[in-house]
């Protein structure tokens, strides 16, 4: 019982970092333009703590289908969704946000309004593609013992 208590901790931590990970993802991906523009261009766009969460809010909401196919990787028997869901959220936050305000524009401001669900989208998509093959995959390895 202890060990399969603690396998449920370590999905709960993977789980976790993934999370925060996609949290932070859209800082994350200016990184490499911060050597060319300085560092000061990873948080050009929250300048104090609290339009750090101001231009983060809708950005949470590109997180929940992570999160759900992360409650089914901790809980269930399933894990290629959660890995699939988390990997496009990432790497679609990383093309939305890598040069987003390179050149500033007056409506800059509308990526952190409109960039989350283009986020989402593809990772919920991913997810549920990711699912369903891996439960067909489940059921016929039953059905052909």
């Amino acid at each position: 019982m202890k060990d399969a208590r603690n396998f449920i901790i370590k999905k709960l931590f993977i789980l976790g970092t993934a999370l925060l990970i996609g949290f932070l993802m859209p800082y994350i991906s200016r990184i490499p333009n911060s050597f060319t523009y300085g560092t000061e261009f990873i948080w050009s766009y929250t300048k104090q703590a609290d339009s750090f969460w101001w231009w983060n809010e809708l950005h949470l909401g590109s997180i929940v289908p992570m999160l759900v196919f992360g409650v089914v990787f901790v809980f269930g028997n399933v894990r290629r969704a959660f890995y699939a869901s988390a990997l496009s959220h990432f790497a679609a936050t990383w093309f939305f946000y890598h040069d987003h305000g390179v050149i500033p524009q007056r409506d800059d401001f509308l990526g952190f309004i409109v960039y989350p669900y283009l986020i989402g989208i593809p990772s919920f998509l991913c997810g549920i593609v990711a699912l369903i093959v891996e439960l067909t995959v489940i059921n016929w390895k039953r059905k052909k013992r």
